[in-house]
């Protein structure tokens, strides 16, 4: 038996996901080194052909006595067993470890946690990195009070809104519950009113991802299964104003009105060995 392994590329990261040998396990920091243009199918690797020296390197000796070992056929004379009984290793699916989308918004009235979908005008105060410092009042209006921040962490901040102090704009933003009371933000579209579509939008979700004129499709591209369960990486197809493309990870295109889109991570993995995982992270800007 012939097992398939499978590992990711990311632009800009490099981290990966795939199928080990058990040796690895769950959870190891092994950093992949695939190409940046998305996805790269391997195969798994096989063992030796576990032959001794007096049947495939002529030493002549004549010698009758079996082999040394341990009859677990990989030679080695520790007496354990390995793999699966044919010279295949055991598989074991890594979850990928690579910087994905964080999004905070919190203030003295909201805490991270809050599970509210907002939509509001605010007036963009200060910009610190990727923290953004927002009053929530009407843009024809100075107002002193009611401030939030935004903070939107992302494998490449230059992919941040790239705001201005005194710009002011419609945000819309989601939240999925991650465990009863407890939400996380999962979604933040950005508008210039509510009247026109969004020019930014950015997530890591599991949900909300038809949005405000921008809807996103999860593609199984490849997929991994051993004790815990079935673990797959995501394509992405991104549709806006009529049009349609479908992104590795870390590929970026040109999606209707949005000059670049970029898929940096998408995959799910399985609840058998822990809390599962169903994420699908963008960013959409104008």
């Amino acid at each position: 038996m012939r097992t398939a392994a499978w590992c990711v590329g990311l632009a800009l990261t490099g981290s990966s996901i795939a199928c080990t040998p058990a040796t690895f396990g769950l959870g190891d920091d092994e950093v992949g080194d695939g190409p940046a243009d998305g996805i790269e199918t391997d195969s798994g690797a096989e063992l030796g052909d576990n032959t001794t020296d007096g049947e495939e390197n002529g030493d002549g000796d004549g010698d009758d006595e079996a082999d040394e070992g341990d009859g677990d056929g990989d030679g080695d004379g520790d007496g354990e067993p390995t793999g699966d009984g044919d010279g295949d290793p055991a598989q074991s699916c890594k979850e990928p470890d690579q910087p994905g989308v964080d999004i905070q918004l919190y203030g003295a009235f909201l805490e991270p946690e809050n599970c509210n979908e907002l939509a509001f005008v605010a007036r963009v105060k200060a910009v610190n990195g990727n923290s953004h410092t927002i009053a929530a009042c009407a843009c024809d209006v100075e107002c002193e009070g009611q401030e939030l921040t935004l903070d939107i962490d992302l494998p490449n901040p230059s992919w941040l809104p790239g705001f201005e102090g005194g710009e002011c704009a419609f945000f819309y933003v989601y939240a999925e519950q991650v465990e009863p009371g407890v939400c996380r933000r999962n979604r933040v579209d950005i508008a210039w009113s509510a009247d026109e579509d969004p020019w930014y939008s950015v997530g890591s979700a599991s949900e909300d991802l038809n949005h405000n004129s921008l809807a996103l499709a999860p593609v199984i591209a490849d997929d991994c299964s051993d004790e815990c369960g079935s673990w797959k990486l995501r394509d992405v197809t991104f549709v806006a104003n009529g049009s349609q493309k479908t992104l590795g990870w870390g590929e970026v295109a040109t999606v209707g009105n949005y000059v670049s889109t970029v898929n940096w991570s998408s995959y799910v993995t399985p609840e058998g060995c822990g809390a599962g995982t169903d994420v699908t992270a963008w960013t959409a800007h104008q």
